[in-house]
Order: structure tokens, then sequence, then C-alpha cells
């Protein structure tokens, strides 16, 4: 009986010290990961897993909207000058370079599409009330979100809702009238 005692005591401390092993090294990858927010945020080039979907699926309407599946999305979190409703010339240029690199950049392929809540008061989500009865979507290219090759162009503004609402959109015009 003693015997077994002391092997059973052993493989208990054993295991207390791959334990004690394993904590450390996940407080010390949190604490990284925690280190690497506070210092500039999460890489740019982080993957968002979403469902794969073909450029044949996808109809780009601006820089930031598409249609695909029959449904009608807006993409996040960022936003681009307008082309029909353009309040200048300059708008609606820039809109229309936003909507056709997005469209170089869907044509290149290796897309994935992930539908997020919209930010809407509760109970208007797909409804006219919430972003138009438009769907909130992520679309990546190899990776990366697509608003981010925009930003990087100047050819969009980070975006970013909050939980219920939105802030107001700044416009693109400087004192340029249509």
């Amino acid at each position: 009986m003693r015997k077994w005692l002391t092997i059973n005591t052993q493989a208990i401390r054993e295991i207390w010290r791959m334990l004690s092993k394993l904590v450390l090294a996940s407080v010390g990858f949190l604490g990284a990961f925690i280190v690497g927010l506070a210092i500039g945020g999460p890489s740019q080039k982080t993957e968002i897993v979403g469902e794969p979907i073909t450029p044949g699926e996808i109809k780009v309407v601006q820089g930031d909207i598409i249609d695909a599946r029959g449904y009608r999305y807006r993409l996040a979190p960022y936003d681009t000058p307008d082309i029909t409703s353009a309040k200048c010339a300059v708008e609606r240029s820039l809109g229309r370079k936003a909507k056709e690199r997005l469209q170089a950049i869907v044509d290149a392929g290796g897309l994935n599409l992930t539908e997020i809540s919209c930010s809407c008061r509760d109970g208007t989500q797909s409804i006219r009330e919430c972003n138009g009865a438009e769907l909130c979507g992520v679309l990546t290219a190899k990776g990366e979100n697509v608003g981010t090759i925009l930003i990087r162009g100047k050819l969009a503004r980070p975006y970013y809702c909050g939980e219920s609402n939105c802030p107001k959109r700044v416009g693109w015009c400087k004192g340029e009238p249509i």
C-alpha cells in the first residue's frame, strides 16, 4: 500500500509541475497579446474567418457596399465617398475610384465574407430603420480587410460604430459645391 502511495504522489507532483508551466505559458501569451493591443492594436492583416465567396458572386455597388448571394451588405469598418448621393464633384470622383479599386480587389479573388451585426437599436436589425435595411459585413481578400486596403490608398476612412449607433459621417467635400 505504501509503495502505491509514493508512486501516486510522484505522479501528482509531475502533473502539478506540468499544469504550472501551462498556466505560466498561458499568462505570458495573454500578456503579450494585451501589450500588442496597447502599442498599436491587432495586426491589420488579421484574418477574419468568414465564408469563402467567389468574385462572380459579388457585385460592387460602391466602395463600401456590395451585393452578394441575394443580399446587400454595407462593409465595415470603413466609409468611402458616395457616388449617387455625392455632395460635390470631388466626392463623386473619389467614390468612383473607391468602387473601381474594390472591384479590382474582388476580381483578384481569395475572398471571405462575414456577416456581422449592424449597429442598430434593439429590434430594428434588417429593417429600413437600421442601416437602410442593408446587412453589415466584413469582406477580406487574402486575409486582409478590404477597407484597410482602401484606407491605405486614401480612398476610404476608418468608420467605427458603437453597439447600437454609428457616429455622424464626415463629408468628403472641401467647400466645393456640385
